[in-house]
């Protein structure tokens, strides 16, 4: 079922938490002002983050990683997500259907040729400062409400007036198979597995 949810309530702040291997990772319903900060969703069978009528809903440094859904799927309310990491995950990193969300200084990726990095309904959606990805044959978006699919970063820009100042890049993360998700560095990074400073061949 669903591993952690909030319904109902309001002025709550969740911070450093993991929930993985459950139907959905993260739920946010019927609340006033959710905070979200370093919280993480993986290998869920449904999606990892799901949030529906709340209003603000803000997700930051949060990630979200080899779901069975999507990353975030927003269907009403309004709500942020930033800084944060939406990879690996079967159908694509965002999904509205509803509602006002803005997502910036993140990274999100089309895994397979079956997912998009968003699908947009009838929400509104600003973001920006994003590094996209996606595999040969994917999409960057899909208007599920005009039927309009966005092969390339360019399309997507023109149609949402989006991403303005997004970048098309593969982010070379050190290890995103094992969640490892910062990014390589010839000048040197820190490594959680290895407890120490490493230099990386970019």
């Amino acid at each position: 079922g669903t591993l952690f949810q909030m319904d109902n309530t309001r002025y709550i702040t969740v911070e450093n938490l993991k929930f993985g291997r459950g139907a959905t990772g993260v739920d946010i319903r019927n609340t006033t002002e959710a905070s979200l900060r370093w919280v993480e969703a993986f290998s869920n069978s449904v999606d990892g983050f799901l949030v529906q009528n709340s209003s603000p809903a803000t997700m930051e440094q949060c990630a979200a990683w080899r779901n069975g859904g999507w990353g975030l799927r927003f269907t009403a309310g309004s709500g942020s997500w930033s800084s944060g990491v939406l990879w690996s995950n079967a159908a694509g990193a965002v999904n509205l259907s509803g509602g006002s969300l803005s997502v910036r200084n993140s990274i999100l990726q089309a895994p397979t040729t079956n997912a998009m990095v968003y699908e947009i309904g009838e929400g509104n959606f600003a973001g920006d400062h994003n590094i996209l990805w996606k595999v040969p044959g994917s999409l960057i978006g899909r208007n599920t409400f005009s039927g309009q699919s966005f092969p390339t970063l360019h399309s997507w820009q023109s149609f949402a007036a989006a991403d303005a100042h997004s970048a098309l890049a593969n982010p070379l993360f050190a290890d995103s198979g094992s969640a490892d998700f910062h990014v390589r560095s010839t000048v040197g990074r820190w490594s959680p597995q290895a407890t120490n400073w490493v230099v990386d061949a970019t």
